[in-house]
């Protein structure tokens, strides 16, 4: 209450007060309206951004619910962890192969504790991007890190960390 007895005794002491009832009857009452449109919008601002929000937080649940749910159902592929996409072969065997299938040898491919690493010497772009695509959806590889870097026209250097 005290602040409302503030802003009233600021109120009643302002020279915005004096010309407020220095206008007239007509001229206040447009005031009035203009005031309260004013209120209005700001609250409309305020409680849109708030249903903004609100719906964002939900699909960013969904979304997480949606995600928890597949690991949920491919719990057993990580468990495993020495074969791709749950097809009993080697991740190391799986990613030479469809290498080999797109047209390439990598470089090097390197068994690690949780996956393969592969670098990729001077082949072209296009391949070594048909060569990802399919290692994630012929074969549920996953591409934690990609580094790739341009060597020559068309051609490209790159580092992938797969599981």
């Amino acid at each position: 209450m005290a602040v409302f007895e503030s802003i009233s005794t600021t109120w009643g002491r302002s020279t915005l007060r004096r010309r407020y009832e220095a206008l007239a009857a007509r001229e206040r009452f447009l005031v009035r309206i203009c005031l309260g449109l004013l209120l209005a919008l700001v609250l409309y601002a305020v409680i849109d951004s708030l249903l903004g929000f609100r719906g964002e937080a939900v699909t960013r649940y969904l979304n997480e619910q949606r995600d928890l749910e597949w690991m949920k159902r491919n719990q057993h592929r990580v468990s495993r962890g020495d074969s791709a996409g749950g097809s009993g072969e080697l991740l190391s065997t799986v990613v030479n192969s469809t290498a080999a299938q797109v047209g390439f040898r990598p470089r090097r491919t390197q068994t690690e504790t949780d996956g393969v690493s592969a670098r990729v010497e001077a082949e072209q772009f296009e391949k070594v991007l048909r060569w990802a695509h399919a290692l994630e959806t012929r074969h549920g590889v996953e591409i934690t890190r990609a580094d790739i870097d341009l060597n020559e026209s068309g051609r490209v250097d790159a580092r992938f960390s797969l599981r």
